[in-house]
C-alpha cells in the first residue's frame, strides 16, 4: 500500500516538473 502511494507521488511530482519546465519554456523562451 505504502509503496503504491509513493509510486503516485512521485508521479505527480514528475508531471508537475515537466509542466513547470513546459511552462517556462513557452513563457521564457
Amino acid at each position: 500500500m505504502q509503496l503504491q502511494s509513493r509510486l503516485k507521488m512521485a508521479n505527480l511530482i514528475s508531471m508537475y516538473w515537466q509542466w513547470s519546465r513546459f511552462k517556462s519554456s513557452v513563457l521564457f523562451p
